[in-house]
């Protein structure tokens, strides 16, 4: 027990894939904005659209990140090995 206590970072990492793991991050941020904004726009009966657009965008911008984040590891990975 104590030996967990020492070390400097615990790496605890269920999802090993950053493009999966950006995705799901993505996915939630997505959904609080669009909650937050459903909430907003039914005070001032704007159109629906626009926060189901931000779920989406959540999505897109975690995907895409996680991809970016994946190349980064990779080419981290080779500078390393070399």
């Amino acid at each position: 027990m104590a030996n967990i206590f020492t070390k400097r970072f615990l790496d605890w990492n269920p999802i090993k894939s950053p493009v999966i793991q950006n995705t799901i991050l993505g996915f939630v941020v997505g959904i609080m904005v669009g909650i937050n904004l459903k909430v907003l726009y039914a005070r001032i009966q704007g159109p629906t659209i626009i926060w189901v657009l931000f779920f989406v965008f959540g999505i897109t911008i975690g995907f895409l990140s996680g991809i970016e984040r994946s190349r980064a590891e990779d080419r981290k990975r080779r500078q390393r090995m070399q």
